[in-house]
């Protein structure tokens, strides 16, 4: 019996594949334009059917670990995965795995795809420049061995250019991929929580320091007639658990993307409240914007993170604030949750939302990975 032919594609993520919503609109458009495709996942995968048929996912194995150790485990084992793909393109969807592929693709003559989905020298290095050093020297390094790059918005694909000499990397958004028509309300967020027809203020995402929720939440304790929904988890669970002892906070634990776009359309106002704390977050855009947007939900936005502020006020679709002006917060979601307001602002996050459709990023993204993968259809 003959072997199986060799992936196309090797799609690699220090992660879950299957909990990310950008890795997932990019391999399913991947799938649907002809390529076979293998895709290296760390840990165990929280949706497996949420891949398309004929996606190969192979988990794999990294010790446990933090830091440098926990870098150079997954390079050992990513590199090792990504030699015996046999692939014929090797695609980073994070800085973390593209050391081991861009030095398989040396040794294989594959071809390279780098996604740079945030701003990785700007992660967590406020304080801590040797932090910024290392990733600043890694990407400079391995960026510019990578045939094709994608970012995420403008601001990123600009400082990439400038900081590193490479092309330009092809900017293609975290847009959502639900319908141009957009999502409903089914009512499943508020009967899981119990919260009837109350206003209820939504976060979905990585409870993480600097995201502001902290200060959400005391800001949310002088609007009681509203509830506060967070939906994710992380480092903060502890905290945010107490909190929801005291009925201050509902929390739902991590849902992963395809079930999530059923719970955002309950939501009247999306929180987005990050602070500017390092150079990576002022120049977020992150895929919730979309996700709101789709559900015709206003967003609150950190005043300090400049490409969401500016595309939630070009679009009037929600407001920004400073969520460390404990009044000026209060303030905003009260403006936010007003029934002017929120006609308003809904109309305009349909608008943005019909502006920046999967659809049209998707044909930008095929259009650059024709560079690496001539075969793949329309």
């Amino acid at each position: 019996m003959p072997s199986a032919a060799p992936p196309d594609v090797a799609f690699a993520l220090l992660g879950d594949v299957t909990a990310s919503s950008r890795a997932l609109r990019q391999i399913r458009t991947l799938a649907a334009s002809g390529a076979r495709i293998q895709a290296l996942s760390v840990g165990d995968p929280r949706d497996p059917g949420a891949l398309p048929e004929g996606v190969v996912l192979q988990q794999v194995e990294v010790p446990s670990a933090r830091g440098p150790a926990l870098f150079w485990a997954a390079h050992r084992a990513m590199r090792a995965a990504a030699a015996a793909s046999g692939a014929r393109v090797l695609h980073a969807s994070d800085l973390h795995v593209l050391p081991a592929l861009a030095q398989v693709a040396k040794a294989s003559g594959a071809g390279v795809v780098y996604d740079s989905r945030e701003y990785y020298p700007g992660l967590d290095a406020a304080g801590r420049p040797w932090v910024r050093w290392t990733w600043g020297a890694i990407e400079r390094r391995f960026a510019q061995r990578a045939d094709v790059s994608f970012t995420v918005n403008d601001a990123i694909a600009d400082t990439l250019e400038a900081r590193y000499g490479i092309a330009r990397p092809v900017v293609v958004r975290n847009v959502s991929d639900a319908p141009a028509s957009g999502l409903t309300r089914t009512g499943e967020l508020r009967q899981r929580l119990g919260l009837g027809e109350r206003p209820l203020v939504l976060y979905q995402g990585l409870w993480r320091y600097g995201r502001g929720l902290i200060e959400l939440a005391d800001a949310m304790r002088a609007v009681p007639e509203a509830a506060l929904v967070l939906v994710g988890e992380g480092p903060l669970a502890p905290e945010l658990e107490a909190r929801a002892a005291r009925g201050e906070v509902h929390l739902l634990p991590f849902t992963p993307p395809d079930a999530l776009v059923r719970l955002t359309p309950d939501a009247d106002l999306g929180a987005m409240t990050a602070l500017p704390l390092t150079e990576s977050l002022r120049m977020a855009l992150p895929n919730k914007l979309f996700e709101y947007a789709a559900s015709a939900v206003p967003t609150l936005a950190g005043a300090g993170i400049e490409p969401l502020a500016d595309m939630v006020t070009r679009y009037s679709a929600g407001l920004s604030v400073d969520p460390t002006d404990h009044s000026a917060l209060v303030g905003a979601i009260r403006h936010a949750l007003a029934p002017e307001a929120q006609a308003r602002f809904a109309a305009g996050a349909r608008a943005l939302h019909a502006a920046h459709t999967w659809e049209a990023e998707s044909r930008t993204f095929l259009r650059a990975y024709r560079r690496v993968l001539p075969s793949l259809g329309a």
